[in-house]
């Protein structure tokens, strides 16, 4: 079998001369298997804040996400959990032995930013797609893959070599407007979340326009002010942007900002 269709405008073609290598095509045309850039939101905590100063990326299980069929086991034909008539339709997504961090292709979603970034107070940062991570105790291996939306996704056999990947990595075509990217960890330690790249990857740090609003809740001016210090302290030649509502037109614009200090009096008169 070297073609595994996934629906009617897409399938999984097996690459020549590679056993273990399936290309996503999407109406024939084959897509990328590497990001051409990555972003990763950030709503504005402690701990988003301890994972940029530590440099660190956490790990999820997927039965903590806001989407129950991500990672969903029913996409295996054998594993498919069956709901028993007068009880609760059990969790399909509990895979603890893996762990994933979520990244999109674009910086300028309109959904993505009042759903990730704290409607705006919070942060992006754009990262080296080939970004590299550190081999830890608790994990054995990781790859960074594509998701593929789709809302009626053929099941497939488990003993398909793509059978693993095709479980954590199809996602319903409803969350399209992701252009979702995904770091999957192979974990050998359930408990094991966090994982250390080098601060080099980071290559921008985008704000919301809200985050330079002066907060009502003084431990959010804390915490902005704490992260600021930290890119100046850490990432003092990586370029700071902030993105906000353009005036001309029905869209989000990012704009350049001097340093991390100009957000503090930066605004789009």
């Amino acid at each position: 079998m070297n073609t595994f269709k996934i629906d009617e405008s897409q399938e999984l073609i097996r690459k020549k001369g590679e056993n273990n290598l399936w290309i996503l095509h999407v109406n024939g045309v084959p897509q990328s298997s590497t990001p051409f850039r990555l972003f990763k939101y950030y709503g504005l905590n402690q701990n988003n804040i301890d994972a940029i100063k530590n440099s660190y990326l956490y790990l999820n299980n997927p039965v903590e996400f806001n989407d129950p069929f991500d990672c969903t086991y029913n996409l295996i034909q054998e594993k498919q959990i069956r709901p028993v008539d007068g009880f609760p339709v059990p969790i399909q997504n509990n895979v603890g032995n893996k762990g994933i961090c979520c990244f999109s292709t674009i910086d300028n979603s309109p959904l993505m930013w009042p759903h990730y970034s704290d409607s705006y107070n919070g942060f992006v940062i754009k990262m080296k797609p080939a970004f590299r991570i550190q081999q830890e105790a608790g994990m054995e291996g990781q790859r960074l893959m594509r998701v593929i939306y789709s809302n009626d996704p053929s099941k497939v056999s488990e003993t398909m070599p793509f059978a693993n990947s095709y479980q954590l990595g199809v996602k319903l075509a409803h969350w399209s407007y992701e252009n979702e990217w995904r770091l999957v960890v192979d974990k050998t330690d359930n408990d094991f979340r966090k994982i250390k790249y080098e601060k080099k990857d980071i290559e921008e740090f985008i704000f919301g326009f809200k985050f330079h609003d002066e907060k009502k809740d003084k431990l959010q001016n804390e915490l902005r002010n704490e992260l600021l210090e930290i890119i100046k302290d850490k990432f003092p030649d990586v370029p700071n942007f902030t993105m906000g509502p353009d005036f001309k037109n029905f869209k989000l614009k990012k704009t350049p900002l001097f340093n991390a200090e100009d957000i503090y009096d930066f605004n789009f008169d």
